[in-house]
């Protein structure tokens, strides 16, 4: 029976330990857990505040390139305008040479030829 009684002691010293190690890897787990919980809520924030980071620079760029576009056709209307302007002053030079050519052919009738540059010798 003693020989029995040392058997269970045994037995239970050695549960006893197994139990103590259960409880100590337990803990580690636990801890480990936590950890990890921890840096994925950490992770979590951070692509949150990626996320919301990228919104506003798609939000800003958008705004950008709508006032590019804007910029870009009030000057194209801009330059259209001058286009214009350039040509109905080239048209009023063109008539004003033309209208006085033909008062100097009128009112002096050179009598030379024009080459075929339109230049009198």
């Amino acid at each position: 029976m003693e020989k029995r009684f040392e058997q269970l002691q045994t037995e239970n010293s050695r549960l006893k330990a197994d139990l103590s190690d259960a409880y100590n890897e337990s803990g580690k787990l636990s801890t480990a857990i936590s950890r990890l919980e921890e840096s994925r809520s950490l992770l979590q924030w951070v692509l949150e505040d990626e996320r919301n980071q990228k919104i506003v620079l798609e939000d800003s760029m958008k705004r950008e390139m709508q006032k590019l576009s804007l910029d870009l056709s009030i000057a194209k209307e801009g330059a259209a305008k001058k286009v214009f302007e350039l040509e109905n002053e080239i048209d009023k030079v063109r008539s004003l040479i033309i209208s006085i050519v033909s008062t100097c052919k009128l009112t002096f009738r050179f009598p030379f030829v024009a080459d075929k540059h339109g230049i009198v010798p």
